[in-house]
């Protein structure tokens, strides 16, 4: 039950903080955004008979971002993601602990749309932008190992 509480108390207070946030003029405003969440692989082959879905377990993915509002609702932001992935046990091998380590970082375009609002509940956002996405394979799940 507490699980529960917790995943509903994470999922709905950036909703509650952007809907307080956007009632305001956000020109000129810097923002804070800090990101977290399940790191769940998608469908892919890696050879016929493996797929990305049976390869991973489920990891974890964090995340910061940094934006400045220049008008009303529109800003920039910039945002760099960590995350990992444990391998599942059938493809572990034995005695070591080997993980997929992803790094991403980006830089975006955002519009705020809460301004148009006259009591906005929640702000829908739009977000555009490019960045990279860089893994490493850590076959004994230490960063820097020999």
């Amino acid at each position: 039950m507490k699980k529960v509480i917790l995943t509903l108390v994470i999922l709905i207070i950036p909703y509650l903080v952007n809907a307080q946030v956007s009632k305001n003029d956000l020109r000129g405003k810097i923002g804070i955004s800090l990101y977290g969440g399940g790191n769940i692989p998608t469908n892919g082959d890696y050879s016929p008979n493996v797929k990305t879905t049976d390869f991973l377990s489920t990891g974890s993915q964090f995340g910061i971002g940094l934006s400045y509002y220049i008008t009303r609702g529109f800003g920039i932001e910039g945002t760099i993601y960590a995350g990992y992935n444990h391998y599942s046990n059938k493809y572990k091998p034995d005695g070591k602990e080997p993980l997929w380590v992803n790094l991403s970082t980006s830089i975006n375009a955002v519009y705020n749309f809460g301004h148009l609002f006259h009591k906005p509940v929640i702000s829908p956002i739009a977000r555009i932008g490019a960045g990279s996405y860089q893994w490493e394979h850590l076959e004994d799940g230490i960063i820097g190992a020999v």
